[in-house]
């Protein structure tokens, strides 16, 4: 959060010549719960690597069951 403060002061002071009313990440009347949006946030983000992985699971899974459906068969 900090290094968030940071960057957005650096922003304001070069492109708007250090007025704090022109903030907007840290701004402190608009967003005084930005924390707690952004740790919501990350906690809904799934892991890209884990799902695909479940999805290959899944699918060789299939395959498998129907490799055993037609050797059953023969």
């Amino acid at each position: 959060m900090m290094s968030l403060q940071r960057y957005e002061d650096n922003n304001v002071e070069y492109y708007c010549d250090s007025d704090i009313e022109k903030r907007i990440l840290t701004h402190p009347e608009s967003n005084s719960d930005l924390k707690d949006k952004v740790e919501s946030t990350y906690r809904g983000l799934k892991n890209p690597y884990r799902e695909a992985y479940l999805v290959l699971k899944g699918e060789l899974l299939d395959l498998k069951g129907m490799a055993d459906a037609l050797s059953g068969r023969e």
